[in-house]
Parts: C-alpha cells; structure tokens; sequence
C-alpha cells in the first residue's frame, strides 16, 4: 500500500514538473517571437523623446546593428539562424551579486566584443531573468565592465604617451567618459555611490593583472567610451546617477 503511495506522489510530482517545464518553455517562445520588431518599435517610439542627440541615426542603421545573446540564458531567446556574428559574450550574474562586491572577471573580458563594437559601433544584447526586471549581469556586472574598460584605456592612453611622445594624440582627455551607468529602476542612488567607490579598484586589479597583454591594441580599437542601454518592458531605462539623469546618446561619442 505504502508503495502505491509512493508511486502516485512521485508520479504526480513528475506531472508537476512536467507542466512547469512545458509553461516556462511556451513563456520563452512567446517573449522571443518577433523580439528583434518590439525593439526596434521602442527606439523608434523614443526617437523623438531625444533617445538619441542626433536625428540622423535612421531605422535602418539601427536595424543594422548585430543581436547577440548573452551566454547561457540569452540564446533561448535568439536562435542560431538570427545571429549575424560569431562574436561571443558572457556577462555573468554571479559577478554583479552584491555579495559578489560587483566583481570584475579576469576570466571573462569580452575583448571580442570591443573588436565588435569598433567596426558595427553598436549592438543588442540579449539575456534573461525569471524572478528580475533586469538579470545582475545586465543591471550590474555590464556596467562595472563598460566602466572599468574606459578607465583602463584612460590610463593606457597616458602610458603610452608618456613613453612614446611621438605617438599621436587623438583623444580629448575632457571629452573621454569615465563614469559610471546604472539603469534607475533597478540600481537605487546608494547602491550606484558603493559600486562607484569600487571601480578604481577594479581597475588597478585589471591593470597589474596584465591580462591585456596588448594594451595598445585596446588604445587603438576602444577609440570611444563605452555606454550601455537597456530595454526594459517596453522602456528606455534611465540612469541612476543624477548628472546624467536622461538617456539622450549622441550618436558617434559612443559605443
């Protein structure tokens, strides 16, 4: 009797389960049809909401831009056949936890992704959360990366100067943006000025790493500031820090 039981809760814990799965796997692939459209509707429903500083970035350039998922989770939603680069990223949430302290990977640089961005200048990237707005490594551990990259380059750049002063200068130290962008809905003020008080040790650990062992190509190809954007439920996030409250991008200062 007792082993009856036993059979028909499993059983119904296997139908449980199983119900679950095929649930979570329709929500997938209702979220991912026609993604690529409601993005495009978005910028477009912002374009004049000065999304972008300049009107000349058309439809179509923004069409032209690759979509790529982030590793693991963001290609549930981005199949094989829609992908137009090889490029491939992996932005872990693990390393955005709080309990993390807004780690930054030696392990995981995403060089390929900044030769990416140096010859299409923009791209989408895609990820997913069950539970979150916005996955950690999008609403964290994206922004730590842009940020301590600039920083790093920033200080490269001056290096290589101050070795080589027949090396061209082509950057204007005033001009090059070193802060830091968090999306509002998800980063509250407080957490924005603890992540801040982090990044420059996060930049000196990647700079006496060496894990750039080519720091003058990252000069060349990282030749304008990194600045990420998110779209989230059908919404331009803004930025968390006040001096650059709106989400206004002039079109050729970033990538």
């Amino acid at each position: 009797m007792q082993s009856n039981q036993q059979i028909h809760i499993n059983s119904r814990q296997q139908r449980k389960l199983a119900y679950r799965a095929r649930n979570r796997l329709l929500s997938i692939h209702h979220d991912a049809q026609n993604l690529k459209q409601r993005v495009y509707d978005i910028l477009e429903s912002h374009h004049n909401d000065n999304l972008y500083a300049s009107s000349t970035r058309s439809t179509q350039r923004i069409k032209s831009f690759p979509w790529l998922p982030n590793k693991n989770c963001g290609s549930w939603y981005l199949p094989p056949d829609e992908l137009t680069t090889s490029t491939e990223v992996y932005f872990k949430s693990s390393d955005g936890h709080i309990t993390s302290k807004y780690a930054f990977s030696l392990k995981r640089l995403n060089l390929p992704l900044i030769e990416l961005l140096h010859h299409v200048s923009s791209c989408f990237l895609v990820d997913s959360s069950v539970r979150k707005i916005l996955p950690d490594s999008f609403s964290r551990t994206i922004p730590v990366w842009c940020c301590v990259m600039n920083r790093v380059v920033q200080k490269y750049r001056a290096e290589i100067s101050r070795l080589d002063e027949d090396s061209p200068d082509e950057f204007d130290e005033d001009e090059w943006d070193t802060a830091l962008y968090t999306p509002a809905s998800i980063v509250s003020p407080e957490e924005y000025i603890d992540i801040s008080s982090l990044i420059d040790s996060r930049v000196e650990l990647l700079y006496s790493s060496k894990a750039i062992v080519n720091p003058a190509w990252l000069v060349k190809t990282l030749n304008k500031p990194l600045r990420p954007m998110w779209i989230v439920q059908g919404e331009v996030q803004s930025y968390t820090n006040t001096l650059q409250s709106n989400t206004s991008v002039e079109e050729d200062k970033y990538f």
